[in-house]
């Protein structure tokens, strides 16, 4: 993959992490709004343990991504935040 590409992906993989932790956020204080009020947080403990384990490959991805940025020296990337 070339360096144009790979700083890309990484941008964009960057993105979709910081908007999984976001939206992370507000599905655990559904969770523990729903609890407080004694009603049922089934359902949003199951979509709340998808989205984490959403979330761990989007991390290994990045992660990934940030690997192989540092073991091709002619790549530099910046990421905004948003």
């Amino acid at each position: 993959m070339d360096t144009r590409t790979v700083a890309q992906r990484l941008a964009l993989a960057e993105s979709r992490t910081l908007h999984g932790n976001v939206h992370l956020s507000r599905q655990r204080a559904l969770v523990r709004h729903l609890e407080r009020n004694g009603l049922s947080s089934r359902q949003a403990r199951k979509a709340l343990m998808d989205m984490e384990k959403s979330q761990r490959k989007l991390i290994a991805e990045r992660d990934q991504l940030e690997l192989d940025m540092t073991r091709s020296p002619t790549i530099q990337v910046s990421v905004a935040p948003l």
